[in-house]
């Protein structure tokens, strides 16, 4: 077993949540351990909002943005439809988003956290323990060896499996089951994102980092339709998403429908909402896991509005194009 801190923080997870998160505390001088469990950062383009960017810069890691290879300016969003619906970002703070190709971007705050001092394991949490000494045992399952950590506080970054938090007690509710699968288009690249209604479900293109362009369509499953190659898209929330001495962020609290151009935003400011209790507090109080939960509850149910209201526009427009 390796030597318990009565301090440690546990990262489940090194995608952009845990990463930064990671990052954030060992910053701060916080001991962190970061589970990697190794799995390939999926190789798409996504979008990173203005204000997002604007955390991204505030908590020093502006260069991640700056990198030709990892982001491309996103100008806003455009729906296509009967009529033309157009997001612009320039008023926004920043004046734009990014377009970021995420295999690239995870790594970029990955190599940010160990070089702050974050300790990055590669392996795979299968149990947790919760001692009566305020410490959690976990049980890591590495390339060639089981080990044992003892960790005071534990942030679930681990998607939307919340491996860590369903460990611990917490319920997994599917909104909407969602795949999403690439598709081939031709169109000219340009600093916008686009989505447009489709037969079964929707559709999006944009362009990233050095002119690559993407497109997925995101639609529910039908029966035999599931396939290895698409990407589980659905929209899920964790209840609670908080409790003492643990807490979860990114997809592990709340995982939005990519036609809400969440992800990313919600990595980064659940992320930097754990950071800031357990530098306060030294680790997750209850009453700010309270808290915490509440504002995840609000911004699930708020979202989820917004979702069908857009659905509803895409079936309009089916309806009239029919």
């Amino acid at each position: 077993m390796m030597k318990a801190e009565r301090g440690l923080i546990a990262v489940i997870g090194a995608g952009p949540a845990g990463a930064m998160a990671a990052y954030l505390l060992a910053a701060k001088g916080k001991a962190v351990l970061m589970l990697d469990d190794d799995r390939p950062a999926p190789d798409r383009v996504e979008m990173l909002p203005p204000r997002a960017s604007m955390a991204f810069r505030a908590c020093g890691l502006g260069s991640v943005l700056d990198d030709p290879i990892i982001a491309a300016p996103c100008l806003g969003i455009i729906r296509h439809g009967v009529v033309e619906d157009r997001h612009d970002f320039i008023s926004q703070p920043g004046g734009h988003g990014f377009a970021v190709h995420r295999p690239s971007f995870d790594a970029a705050i990955r190599t940010a956290a160990i070089a702050s001092g974050a300790c990055h394991l590669r392996g795979r949490l299968v149990a947790i323990e919760d001692d009566c000494d305020d410490l959690f045992t976990l049980r890591i399952v590495a390339t060639d060896r089981s080990t044992r950590v003892g960790a005071q506080t534990i942030i679930d970054a681990s998607g939307r499996a919340a491996s860590a938090a369903r460990r611990l007690g917490a319920k997994v509710t599917t909104l909407e089951r969602l795949l999403a699968e690439r598709f081939i288009h031709d169109e000219a690249p340009d600093p916008w994102l686009h989505f447009m209604g489709d037969t079964e479900g929707w559709r999006y293109t944009m362009t990233g980092p050095q002119g690559r362009r993407d497109a997925w369509r995101i639609a529910a499953p039908l029966r035999g339709q599931v396939r290895v190659d698409m990407v589980d898209a659905s929209a899920r929330r964790l209840t609670p998403t908080a409790g003492h001495r643990w807490i979860a962020i990114g997809d592990a609290a709340c995982a939005f429908d990519p036609i809400c151009c969440q992800g990313l935003a919600h990595a980064t400011s659940s992320a930097l909402a754990a950071a800031g209790m357990i530098v306060q507090g030294g680790t997750v109080l209850e009453s700010a896991a309270y808290a915490y939960d509440v504002a995840c509850r609000e911004t699930a149910a708020r979202t989820e509005i917004e979702r069908r209201v857009v659905y509803a526009y895409m079936r309009r427009d089916r309806e009239a194009t029919a």
